[in-house]
């Protein structure tokens, strides 16, 4: 029986994404044609995860798995693979044998959940702990306040009926100041680095902050619409909206680690390509600085 060698599985899978990504896009679409529940918010970030890890494993066979063991190696590894735990954790709050204070346990491990996954995911770029924190305890105080009730319905056996949401949505609130605040410095110490290396600094390094710029209008614009939900919906329902938050938060940070792992492989690469018969020592400086500005070794 022949074997199958990386670069074979990788253009095997690569193949076979585009399908997939259609198929499980076409999930999407169907369930988000429904009314708004729990349940299909649910399915719908599964779908979204499912999609992006499909579309994004070849590169992570390529890029990630040949990798030596570091802190970036270990976040993405640690959110690329917690982030089905937690879906796992999402959907055991849809069976049907719940009691109130079961659906009540079982809620509190998602929002726990969803916070460690936010957590992890901000790790990936520093932040402001002290907004971080009073972010994370407002979303503990709410997961406190919010009560259910075992009702049949569409939505499934577990159906919140009380919350103070305003907990939540202030909980956003820090986080969108923490993401802008963030996002200033980035833009800020880019311009300036910028302006001192011009076009001849690392080009790793410009495709990083790049990155962390869009990383970061990203999370913006989803915590504003978060806010807008949580100040516009009854409290029943606010906890929804916290899922998709943590889902994307862990996609884009993978996706950030990807890029940069993907853009010093394939700048060195071309190094080697172009100037390895003129320059053989800034090759191999080129080779230990592109990866350890990612901190890959």
């Amino acid at each position: 029986m022949a074997t199958l060698d990386g670069e074979s599985l990788v253009a095997a899978l690569s193949s076979a994404r585009t399908s997939n990504y259609l198929a499980a896009s076409a999930n999407a679409l169907f369930v988000s044609s429904h009314p708004l529940s729990s349940e299909r918010i649910t399915f719908q970030c599964r779908t979204s995860q499912l999609v992006d890890y499909l579309h994004t494993l070849p590169d992570e066979i390529r890029y990630m798995w040949p990798a030596q063991f570091g802190i970036p190696r270990t976040l993405f590894f640690a959110l690329r693979y917690y982030n089905f735990v937690h879906i796992a954790l999402s959907m055991n709050g849809f069976r049907r044998n719940f009691t109130p204070q079961g659906c009540k346990s079982a809620s509190n491990a998602v929002d726990v959940s969803t916070v460690v996954l936010i957590a992890v995911s901000e790790t990936s770029i520093k932040r402001e702990k002290g907004l971080l924190t009073g972010a994370f305890v407002l979303i503990g105080k709410f997961m406190g306040t919010v009560q259910y009730t075992t009702f049949p319905s569409p939505e499934g056996a577990c159906l919140p009926v009380i919350g103070r949401i305003f907990l939540l949505g202030i909980g956003f609130c820090l986080l969108l100041v923490n993401v802008g605040s963030a996002m200033a410095i980035m833009v800020y110490i880019g311009t300036q680095k910028y302006r001192t290396m011009g076009l001849n600094g690392s080009s790793l390094l410009r495709v990083f902050y790049r990155d962390s710029v869009a990383y970061f209008v990203l999370l913006s614009l989803l915590g504003a619409v978060n806010i807008a939900v949580c100040f516009n919906t009854s409290d029943s329902h606010g906890s929804v909206i916290a899922q998709p938050q943590a889902v994307i938060h862990a996609i884009l940070s993978t996706r950030m680690l990807l890029h940069l792992r993907a853009w010093a492989h394939w700048d060195i690469e071309y190094e080697d390509d172009m100037h390895n018969a003129m320059y053989p020592m800034r090759i191999v400086h080129h080779h230990q600085v592109s990866l350890d500005t990612v901190a890959f070794r």
